[in-house]
């Protein structure tokens, strides 16, 4: 539980280190785990694996936890598909990146996982730059303000993230000032 909750505030250092604490005091005890729960482990080792510039292992993490997962456990299936996601954004497999990061999106606003709705929308939003859909890109990165605003999540990294990622827009768009404001509002975080 400790993990999840650390999952969800982008702390993925401290979940290595939950899961390792974890299954030592499950090996201690002698417990084993079930399938769905070995899913949950390994889609939050995905996590951590991505975040440690490790896509390769990410990818087999979350391809893994999506092939243990219960069909309902809905949370682990929305960070598998992200995992999934982002290994082929940051391996520049855009074309397979933008499709899973956009049903992480559609799985996380069913099941009202709103941050991660938001995390699957900027990752769009940078996918999309990429390609040089600048003006799609803006699009998305308008729904992910509107999360923040319905949802509260304004102390939230991610809207740091997307303040600077909009910046980089108006940058491109030649609109300096605005930039700037961006940029400095994303530095108060």
């Amino acid at each position: 539980m400790r993990a999840w909750l650390a999952q969800s505030q982008h702390r993925y250092n401290a979940v290595g280190d939950l899961l390792a604490e974890a299954k030592v005091e499950l090996e201690k005890r002698n417990i084993s785990i079930s399938a769905n729960e070995k899913g949950q482990v390994s889609a939050l080792l995905g996590l951590v694996a991505i975040n440690q510039g490790k896509p390769e292992k990410a990818l087999e993490l979350a391809e893994l936890a999506l092939s243990q997962i219960d069909n309902n456990d809905f949370r682990s299936r929305i960070v598998g598909t992200s995992v999934i996601g982002e290994v082929n954004h940051v391996l520049g497999r855009l074309d397979r990146a933008l499709p899973m990061m956009q049903q992480t999106e559609k799985l996380a606003r069913q099941y009202q996982v709103y941050h991660q709705a938001l995390w699957a929308l900027i990752q769009q939003s940078e996918i999309l730059i990429a390609q040089g859909y600048i003006q799609a890109a803006h699009e998305l990165q308008e729904q992910g303000f509107k999360i923040i605003e319905e949802h509260h999540l304004q102390q939230v990294p991610l809207h740091e993230h997307l303040l600077r990622i909009r910046a980089q827009i108006q940058w491109c768009w030649n609109h300096l000032d605005e930039a700037e404001h961006l940029a400095i509002k994303a530095s108060m975080f």
